[in-house]
């Protein structure tokens, strides 16, 4: 089929230094490397360049589950990008150790917060405020066993 990368950071330089050659890297590493973005055409029929903005449109409307794993990909959105992914933190539930469970919840909790700015700059999208509801649920229900 062709040559492969190892994760973003290889798949973009490949891209780069093959002539004609098509990749998929996170958003994030196509902005950074200077690759091309395509435009796609989204379910509704609308034609869409990859963007924070048409990354967090792909969540609207999306249901989330109660162990929250969904997709977004192919979202119904007119401005959706229609290949998105998510990232997840998987964290325990129970933890032995109290100033452990403490400190996580507090990091997870800032990062949904205060810290929303990073992931931008980061290139990720910020969650829909529903999402972002459901996971700082679930980052209260962390505890000691």
């Amino acid at each position: 089929m062709g040559i492969g990368g190892q994760g973003n950071d290889g798949v973009a330089a490949v891209v780069q230094q093959q002539a004609g050659s098509i990749g998929y890297v996170e958003l994030s590493y196509a902005t950074e490397s200077g690759l091309t973005m395509v435009t796609l055409k989204n379910q509704a029929g609308n034609f869409v360049t990859p963007s924070l903005d048409s990354t967090s449109a792909a969540a609207v409307g999306v249901e989330f589950p109660e162990d929250l794993r969904f997709s977004a990909s192919n979202s119904s959105g007119s401005e959706a990008y229609p290949i998105v992914g998510a990232t997840w933190i998987l964290a325990f539930e129970k933890m032995k150790d109290a100033a452990k469970v403490e400190v996580l919840k507090a990091w997870l909790t800032w990062s949904l917060n205060d810290g929303t700015w990073l992931a931008e700059e980061l290139g990720y999208a910020a969650l829909s405020d529903e999402l972002k509801v459901l996971a700082l649920e679930k980052i209260g229900s962390i505890s000691t066993f």
